[in-house]
């Protein structure tokens, strides 16, 4: 949580990376770093709708397929290269 109450994330970040070339974090930094997470119910019911997402996406993936060849096959037959 501590890290999105910030009025600026980037700045807190700089603060606590170490590094002379390239700042980093280290395990330790990251460790005391909280995030907040949403309660496990909630959690489980966004797994269900990006699930159910993501099932409609792959089922528009596949309409789009079948309209492209078949979009293919009218345009061949249509430019005259086919039959």
């Amino acid at each position: 949580m501590l890290v999105l109450t910030r009025s600026s994330p980037a700045g807190f970040t700089r603060s606590v990376t170490r590094g002379a070339t390239r700042p980093g974090f280290n395990t330790t930094l990251l460790s005391n770093v909280g995030l907040p997470l949403p309660p496990v119910e909630e959690q489980q019911r966004i797994v269900v709708y990006l699930t159910q997402l993501q099932a409609r996406v792959d089922d528009l993936k596949e309409t789009q397929k079948k309209t492209a060849s078949e979009l293919d096959a009218l345009f061949f037959i249509d430019s005259g290269q086919g039959v």
